[in-house]
């Protein structure tokens, strides 16, 4: 169990509310120099970030500022994996029991977290994928670089230090290179992004497990190949096939191999309202304005507003039938399109 789930669990236990400890997003630190960007992009601060917010600091929030602000850096995600455990933490606590998890297996979520991250293992491997996470420093600023790397040894693998915790996590995919256009488009952003021109410069020892049975004949021939080789046990597989056939289709008919896409965001519930999520997106979006590209994501409509501001546009709206008929949700994915600025 994670830092921020043992403090939630304690809560729960004594009946107090737990309450994060005052943010202060600030300028994006890190020592990967092929993160070139992050060199030039920067965190707004608290009070601007949360305009996307108009409630109040509870009572109990107040008075822990006493204590002073903890500081959110957005970092990028070892390509080798080692942020895979904790990024999953952030997934799993966002996502588990909202919308559009209708085919995840009930009850016991320990296969489908293992499955979730054998997928995100597989991303590291894909030169179009690029993740970041949001850290937040409980040391309310960053440490000196020594004693970072000492604590980063005694992190046990998490890929973060021991006073650090990820609290958000995004993922993007970037335009196809298989046209003209779409080189250009992903050479750029590939090198501004990540610092890399060439995609042979990657470079990973991990295992791409994709699929090549027991999954529907036709979500076989379009299968999304991250997915590991079979579905978590104890998920209803019409209900998988129903929900992945339903996304390549959308995804198909938007040609977003065409667009940057954001595939992923999620935020830990504990941290809400602070503006994180449109911290972490504005950085990758100023930067595909460079460029020129077009953006593209499919949304649950809770965060639609979010993303409005941030200047996309809902071009369609889709839900799936077993999801309404057989398994009570009735949510609805927004298939959002941002168009660059300053074009």
């Amino acid at each position: 169990m994670d830092r921020i789930s043992k403090k939630m669990a304690t809560s729960a236990r004594q009946g107090t509310p737990f309450v994060p400890r005052t943010l202060a997003l600030s300028r994006p630190v890190y020592r990967n120099k092929s993160a070139a960007f992050l060199s030039e992009c920067s965190l707004p601060p608290l009070s601007q970030a949360a305009t996307e917010t108009t409630q109040s600091p509870p009572p109990q929030e107040q008075q822990q500022q006493q204590h002073g602000p903890s500081t959110v850096r957005m970092l990028p995600c070892d390509t080798g994996g080692a942020h895979v455990s904790v990024t999953m933490d952030v997934y799993m606590s966002a996502f588990a029991g909202r919308a559009f998890t209708y085919w995840w297996p009930r009850g016991d979520l320990t296969a489908m977290r293992t499955w979730q991250e054998q997928r995100a293992l597989n991303r590291c491997r894909d030169v179009r994928s690029v993740q970041f996470m949001a850290v937040l420093d409980h040391h309310g600023g960053v440490a000196d670089v020594r004693e970072e790397e000492e604590e980063e040894e005694e992190a046990g693998g998490r890929g973060v230090p021991a006073h650090e915790d990820v609290v958000a996590y995004s993922k993007w995919t970037l335009p196809s290179p298989s046209t003209e256009v779409g080189k250009r488009q992903f050479d750029g952003l590939r090198r501004d992004l990540v610092g890399v021109d060439d995609s042979e410069e990657i470079s990973s020892t991990l295992p791409v497990q994709t699929q090549d049975s027991g999954i529907g004949e036709n979500l076989k021939d379009n299968k999304p190949k991250d997915h590991p080789p079979d579905i978590p046990a104890g998920a209803n597989r019409a209900y998988y096939n129903e929900f992945f056939e339903g996304m390549e289709k959308i995804s198909k008919k938007w040609k977003s191999d065409e667009m940057l896409e954001l595939s992923l965001m999620a935020t830990r519930p504990a941290y809400h309202g602070h503006g994180i999520a449109g911290a972490m997106i504005r950085p990758v979006l100023e930067v595909a304005d460079r460029h020129g590209v077009r953006a593209l994501l499919l949304g649950l409509e809770l965060a639609t507003p979010l993303y409005r501001r941030l200047g996309f546009e809902t071009v369609e709206t889709f839900s799936f039938e077993l999801a309404k008929k057989e398994a009570g949700e009735d949510g609805v994915m927004h298939v959002m399109i941002r168009e660059p600025k300053g074009q």
